[in-house]
């Protein structure tokens, strides 16, 4: 899962990226069976790291769902970790991180498409409210794309 780097994956348009990591969200979504509040808004377009503006593009979509009992977060992450290899993911990382409050982080790759997801189980009864900027418990998820090169004569012009 290397491939976040500042070698371009390939040349392709924004539209079709943001179309992917939009459904990618929405399977992942879907795969956790949570029925909570999601927030907004859709995939964003970034530049790539060390490389021209309007040339260069990553799409990022961050998300998280929220009123839902820790019990059924928790039972998500499971759900994800157990779930997404037959989805063509592999799953790189599971288990809590160096925090304080241990969040438990799931770090999974989709190759040769070459996505990402960063999934966390914010634990709110684990979060301290004098350091924590919310203790409100929650699944935060990132999806990322690889970084590509828009087609000749293109210029990335919503970041």
């Amino acid at each position: 899962m290397g491939f976040h780097g500042t070698e371009a994956a390939g040349t392709r348009e924004v539209e079709d990226v943001r179309s992917e990591v939009k459904t990618i969200s929405s399977d992942l979504l879907d795969l956790t069976g949570l029925r909570g509040t999601v927030s907004e808004p859709g995939p964003g377009v970034v530049t790539c790291a060390d490389r021209e503006r309007g040339e260069y593009f990553f799409v990022r979509h961050t998300w998280s769902v929220k009123e839902v009992p820790e019990s059924e977060l928790e039972r998500a992450m499971a759900d994800l970790r157990d779930g997404l290899p037959g989805r063509g993911w592999e799953v790189a990382k599971y288990g809590p991180n160096n925090s304080p409050a241990g969040t438990l982080e799931l770090l999974a790759g989709l190759e040769p498409e070459q996505y990402t997801a960063e999934i966390s189980f914010l634990d709110g009864r684990n979060l301290d409210p004098e350091t924590d900027l919310s203790t409100e418990s929650m699944l935060y998820v990132m999806v990322r794309s690889a970084c590509y090169r828009v087609p000749e004569g293109q210029t990335v012009t919503q970041y």
